[in-house]
């Protein structure tokens, strides 16, 4: 048995008052440490990942995402009915395809 599992054993043996009191006192010394532990910038991100990116045209990968969301948009439509709580989701209108 882990040391977290024993202690999870022993808080349930407690009374209610007392795993609240545990709990607030877990709590409090969570943020104390979360709060020790300084606060991050979201520049610490910047240029991660970008040997993906290499040599591709940013524009036109914009381009090709936006082709693929018109693909799919007939599979993700939805409509609302007064018969219908808001947001139900209907069958989609599908287009019959063209014939050859």
């Amino acid at each position: 048995m882990t040391q977290y599992e024993r202690v999870l054993q022993l808080s349930s043996q407690l009374e209610l008052p007392e795993q609240l009191r545990l709990l607030e006192a877990l709590s409090r010394q969570v943020r104390r440490q979360v709060e020790g532990s300084g606060a991050h910038s979201i520049m610490e991100l910047e240029g991660l990942g970008a040997d993906i990116w290499q040599g591709m045209d940013a524009q036109e990968y914009v381009n090709q995402e936006r082709a693929s969301w018109e693909v799919l948009t007939p599979f993700f439509c939805c409509r609302f009915s007064a018969r219908q709580t808001p947001f139900s989701w209907q069958r989609p209108f599908m287009p019959e395809p063209p014939t050859s």
